[in-house]
């Protein structure tokens, strides 16, 4: 946390971060996600899980009962049912100066260059002590869903289990 550490931490931080965008010679974009934490599938989980063991365990359903509640309310206790996500979106725009390539072979070009930007950049955020990953398909659904979606994302799962493309 930045705000727990001691000047001169802080300034070797903010040191390291311009280290780390002065090396950045393409396009990048910072974005902050910010939604309300949905547990209505883990209390389901849940609800499964207790009616098992109050039916292996009958003396534990008081027990069960009582932590149920306290699941239930564990947001409002802790104070927090937010979950910011960090995102670092990277482009490739280039692939239309290619003009001597087939597209099949730009659009090989670009996903290589692309991966090299992403792996220079968690690279040189990993020295400043932070970790980064590429994204998954099933994360970037639910990112991009959620956009349009604030109040309720909780359908991106099936979108990214392509559940939708069944029919």
């Amino acid at each position: 946390n930045y705000q727990l550490k001691t000047n001169g931490e802080r300034e070797q931080i903010e040191m390291s971060f311009q280290r780390f965008l002065n090396t950045i010679s393409f396009p990048i974009t910072f974005s902050l996600q910010t939604k309300i934490i949905d547990n209505t599938e883990r209390l389901k989980e849940l609800d499964k899980d207790i009616e098992a063991v109050t039916a292996e365990f009958p003396n534990m359903a008081d027990y069960a009962e009582a932590y149920r509640e306290e699941m239930r309310r564990l947001n409002e206790r802790i104070g927090n049912n937010q979950q910011k996500k960090r995102y670092i979106i990277v482009t490739y725009d280039d692939s239309g100066t290619l003009n001597t390539l087939s597209d099949e072979e730009k659009v090989i070009h670009a996903e290589k260059e692309i991966k090299q930007r992403c792996h220079a950049i968690i690279s040189n955020l990993q020295s400043v002590g932070v970790n980064a990953s590429i994204m998954k398909t099933e994360d970037l659904v639910e990112l991009i869903y959620s956009c349009y979606y604030r109040d309720d994302y909780s359908y991106a799962q099936a979108i990214s289990e392509k559940e939708p493309f069944s029919l």
